[in-house]
């Protein structure tokens, strides 16, 4: 089988202060698959990012004093209906992407 992406979900913090961003499960999901998680984050200070548990990091970059951006994966097995990532001190703007792959 080859791999193919089977959906995409998106959360945002819609410009407004928040600390955390969600985002659905990818609609039809199943255990076995792939997902990637983006997240990054605009914010004047203290830039943190991080996943859920159960997401091991891939790469990122944080500068501290104003923007980061970090990706994570996890093999799905009994997932939740949402994932809400860390994105730091009260972001001005934050974005999490998750993208599932089969095969």
């Amino acid at each position: 089988m080859a791999i193919a992406i089977r959906a995409v979900s998106t959360g945002d913090t819609n410009g407004g202060p928040s600390t955390t961003c969600t985002a659905n499960k990818p609609t039809g999901t199943v255990d076995g698959d792939v997902l990637i998680g983006f997240a990054g984050s605009r914010r004047g200070s203290n830039v943190t990012l991080a996943a859920p548990a159960g997401w091991t990091a891939i790469l990122g970059q944080v500068n501290a004093t104003n923007a980061g951006a970090r990706a994570w994966y996890r093999v799905a097995s009994s997932e939740p209906s949402n994932y809400t990532f860390t994105i730091g001190d009260i972001a001005t703007h934050g974005q999490v992407v998750v993208v599932c792959f089969s095969g």
